[in-house]
């Protein structure tokens, strides 16, 4: 029975090895990050010249493809090129490595930051009462709007959080304590 289950759960919960290109375009992107949200938002072009020579500019774009399919970062092609933008599931991977970062620990400690709460909290206000810096504090906070009803989540065009409050309701609520737990 056990290997059963362990057999189902390695096909939900898929795992993967990043090596060479994607590797050092992960790795880049999640150490030049300033604000661990939009940044770098970056040509290949501006990639192939970070990562130097060892790297072509055709395995690049396949490493940005392969890291996209992980839904790692987000990749746009365009007319004569395409770009890279990190997303947060990216930190969560580099993070531990480069940083000493869980990003699911740091998710769940804003979780439990949120529960105190009554109806509503804005993102600076929580990443005020994290203490954690910018960088730490977004992909954390992404990871956490996931478990939000979308319509709880306001997402105003604004250059610094990946939202800028949400409103709790009993099912989110719910949601939250079981992340806490480890549910």
């Amino acid at each position: 029975m056990t290997d059963r289950v362990n057999e189902h759960n390695r096909k939900l919960h898929p795992t993967a090895t990043i090596s060479g290109t994607a590797a050092a375009l992960a790795e880049w992107m999640a150490r030049t990050s300033s604000d661990g949200l939009h940044e770098p938002y970056a040509d290949l072009d501006e990639v192939a010249a970070a990562l130097g020579p060892d790297h072509s500019l055709s395995d690049i774009e396949n490493a940005a493809e392969e890291l996209s399919s992980y839904g790692l970062l987000d990749f746009s092609r365009y007319i004569g090129g395409g770009a890279v933008k990190p997303g947060w599931r990216l930190f969560a991977v580099v993070d531990p490595h480069e940083k000493g970062w869980i990003l699911e620990q740091d998710a769940r400690t804003l979780a439990s930051i949120v529960l105190d709460v009554q109806d509503s909290f804005s993102a600076s206000e929580l990443e005020q009462r994290s203490g954690f810096e910018r960088r730490r504090f977004n992909p954390a906070f992404s990871r956490l709007l996931t478990l939000f009803d979308p319509e709880s989540v306001i997402n105003e065009i604004q250059p610094n959080y990946p939202a800028t409050c949400a409103y709790l309701s009993g099912g989110t609520r719910a949601r939250l304590r079981r992340f806490v737990k480890g549910e």
